[in-house]
């Protein structure tokens, strides 16, 4: 007896009614692994979303860790660069303590001019009219200020101290020692004195200071 149309819809009527028996008609026509695709597609699913929660947290985590490595790099900047002033500070102590040791091979009888004898020469220097009360400040920061003799004649000074020699250093100890010429009335000689001193800066202090770099 042929399978007509109308035994098909009488089966899909029967099978919508009866879903018992759907469930059963799946499992003789569909192969294992078909009927379990439903359930690995879940299982994967699953999988997918557990991955993508890892990575998530792997990537906080190492966001957190880059923001730790940034914060210790920001740390050991700030520790070298109290490291570098601590030293700079003692190289300048000994450097006024006993000039004579750094600028020796360059004038004779090198001695510190104190604060108070600056003071009053760069005060008679400004009534005198030939230095300016913002140059006077600026010479007045100068680490050492040094007098000594080339050959007969007097021979001063005008000394910047750093750790590591930098363009500002050399600019800075140009400029102050130009305004102390102005301010003695005579040329005065730039002297920058570091542990570090790149070459380049030793040949600029020479050309535009007529002075020395001195290696600590």
């Amino acid at each position: 007896m042929a399978f007509t149309v109308n035994d098909f819809r009488d089966l899909v009527a029967l099978l919508e009614a009866r879903p018992d028996w759907r469930a059963e008609l799946r499992r003789l026509v569909l192969s294992d692994e078909l009927l379990r695709l439903p359930e690995e597609m879940r299982e994967l699913v699953t999988i997918v979303r557990d991955l993508a929660e890892q990575m998530r947290r792997s990537e906080a985590r190492l966001g957190q860790v880059e923001e730790r490595l940034y914060k210790v790099e920001v740390r050991l900047e700030r520790v070298e660069d109290q490291v570098g002033d601590l030293r700079g500070n003692d190289l300048e102590r000994r450097v006024r303590e006993r000039p004579h040791i750094y600028v020796g091979k360059y004038v004779r009888r090198a001695r510190l001019i104190g604060d108070d004898d600056l003071f009053a020469l760069l005060n008679e220097a400004m009534t005198a009219g030939r230095i300016t009360d913002e140059q006077a400040d600026d010479i007045e920061r100068l680490d050492a200020v040094v007098e000594g003799q080339v050959g007969e004649q007097k021979t001063y000074l005008a000394v910047e101290v750093s750790s590591t020699v930098s363009d500002y250093d050399v600019e800075r100890t140009v400029r102050r020692a130009a305004a102390l010429g102005r301010a003695l009335g005579q040329p005065v000689r730039a002297v920058v004195v570091g542990a570090v001193i790149p070459e380049a800066l030793r040949q600029r202090i020479e050309v535009e200071g007529g002075g020395w770099a001195v290696a600590s």
